[in-house]
């Protein structure tokens, strides 16, 4: 447990300013945590410094998040006189441990390490390399503008695991881009992949001279009701890819083309891969394709197969 060696007191939640969440590292407040304090109440002391009239967590603010949310007023707390390195060491370990911490997480506690308690160059690249935070991403600016990224979105890639090398494209990306990442990540259950590719996708449209015009078109899309992720994407993509709209216009005449002849074509989405599938259908009490028709051993086998039918 940590700072064993200070007291557990009552403290009410009005007595600590829980929204601020300089020193917060751990991955979004989870439902399974709210239903825990409901049923058990805060069994963990929250860890709490003090400092202008007030109380300043620094390790605990889900725990607080939840006692609100679950009409608590008070919480079990310790107080510590200051928070020392080897303190906030030993509380990114702890959250490790048990999995509390993700990828923002992993990365504000070397920016924390970095701003706050001024550990020298080495040592950070040390705990980033223990945290298996690339090179890139520990230098100062990257750093800042993560942590500056839209709370909803630093949430969303915390919730998600998103890897540290899907990070990398959002630092190229402008202010109003992230700021539709953002709200993409909100309108619905975007996958990790959907989210890997539509991040690359906006970011080679921003090269693009009609930007501003596809924006608003993305914008646009994002504000329809119950919109799903797989819409999403394949509106990006033809955003991204003018020419894919011909190719499915193409690829839909020829499917109907091989329709009239018994015959149905299966084309690997955004025409990824290298194989087309043509399926022949076969109906028990009909006559087989004529294709089928042209080899007695094939002939002899699906009769075999409709049989069992």
């Amino acid at each position: 447990m940590l700072f064993d060696n200070f007291t557990q007191t009552i403290i009410p939640l009005q007595s600590i300013n829980y929204i601020n969440e300089y020193f917060k590292i751990s991955k979004p407040l989870s439902p399974e945590l709210i239903k825990s304090i409901k049923q058990y109440g805060v069994l963990e002391s929250v860890i709490l410094v003090e400092g202008n009239g007030c109380f300043i967590p620094v390790c605990g603010h889900n725990r607080m998040l939840a006692s609100i949310q679950t009409g608590l007023d008070h919480v079990p707390a310790k107080i510590i006189n200051e928070l020392s390195e080897d303190d906030f060491k030993a509380i990114i370990t702890l959250k490790l441990y048990n999995n509390l911490t993700g990828t923002i997480g992993k990365l504000k506690s070397l920016y924390i390490l970095k701003e706050y308690f001024k550990i020298n160059k080495k040592q950070l690249i040390a705990i980033a390399h223990e945290l298996s935070v690339p090179d890139a991403l520990i230098e100062t600016t990257s750093l800042k503008k993560i942590i500056g990224l839209p709370s909803r979105l630093m949430n969303y890639i915390d919730s998600k695991n998103i890897p540290f090398k899907f990070i990398m494209p959002i630092l190229r990306l402008s202010d109003e881009s992230i700021q539709l990442v953002d709200a993409i990540t909100n309108v619905c259950q975007l996958r990790v992949n959907y989210f890997r590719d539509i991040v690359v996708m906006i970011e080679d449209i921003c090269r693009n001279q009609q930007y501003e015009s596809v924006l608003k078109k993305i914008t646009v899309l994002i504000n329809k009701e119950n919109i799903t992720d797989d819409e999403i994407y394949r509106n990006i993509y033809m955003l991204r890819y003018p020419q894919y709209s011909e190719y499915v216009e193409k690829i839909n005449y020829l499917k109907n083309k091989f329709l009239s002849y018994g015959l149905k074509i299966e084309v690997p989405e955004y025409l990824e891969g290298n194989v087309v599938n043509i399926i022949i259908q076969v109906k028990k009490n009909e006559v087989v394709h004529p294709l089928l028709q042209q080899d007695r051993e094939i002939l002899a086998l699906v009769q075999s197969i409709v049989a069992l039918l």
